[in-house]
């Protein structure tokens, strides 16, 4: 996907891709945490080890959505939703879905907590790029430069709090026989610890190359709601 920019009138800078079967994806700066480079690793991790088909997806700390708009550009699913807690991110979500026609095919949720997603949502795919870095040392070194604000936010997730929730809460959305795709930054035991006290059952890891890039650490955790 080849990156395009234009300035808007108001001066936002609105970047813009193609994906292979035609959706353009917008965003804007401070939303990329890598899902852009990720998106064909969680795409050969679901060809291989999910199902063909899937009728609604979730993207979980989607940012403007790369994995999930990749997901339904390549038909592997019918419905995407996404939720994020930076509202310029859901707003970046709307906009693709707009300019691209597929209100119909999108559901977006500004949500810093999944139970605070209206529990009617039931999924069977949920992909996921989320915080990946639980080193108090390393946010101390970033936390006080104000142009590492984004990364702080879309890097860091000190004492796993937001994997936590997300693991204490998930399975009340999940359809029976959901797959669960969440890439992270090398192997962490806890996130296999709190998937299965949430009632999960772990499968696997598949390696995240992220198109190229030297990530040798990067994983993607593939769960089950059996």
């Amino acid at each position: 996907m080849q990156e395009n920019t234009n300035r808007l009138e108001n001066g936002m800078i609105e970047n813009y891709g193609v994906l292979e079967n035609g959706l353009t994806v917008y965003w804007t700066i401070g939303l990329n945490g890598g899902g852009i480079n990720q998106r064909h690793d969680f795409v050969d991790a679901v060809k291989k080890t999910g199902k063909v088909k899937y009728k609604r997806a979730f993207e979980w700390c989607s940012g403007p959505g790369y994995i999930g708009y990749n997901m339904i550009d390549l038909g592997i699913c019918e419905h995407i939703v996404f939720s994020d807690l930076y509202e310029p991110a859901i707003d970046f979500v709307n906009i693709t879905a707009a300019k691209n026609n597929i209100e119909g095919k999108v559901t977006a949720y500004l949500a810093d907590e999944i139970k605070k997603i209206p529990t009617t949502e039931k999924w069977d795919l949920v992909v996921a790029n989320p915080p990946h870095i639980f080193n108090q040392a390393q946010l101390d070194v970033m936390k006080d430069d104000p142009e590492m604000k984004d990364n702080i936010r879309i890097l860091f997730d000190i004492d796993y709090k937001i994997h936590t929730e997300f693991f204490q809460n998930i399975t009340n959305y999940l359809e029976l026989g959901a797959d669960l795709y969440i890439s992270g930054n090398g192997i962490h035991p806890i996130i296999n610890e709190l998937a299965i006290a949430g009632g999960l059952t772990f499968i696997d890891y598949y390696p995240a190359l992220q198109l190229g890039i030297h990530a040798p650490h990067s994983k993607i955790y593939h769960f089950k709601y059996l």
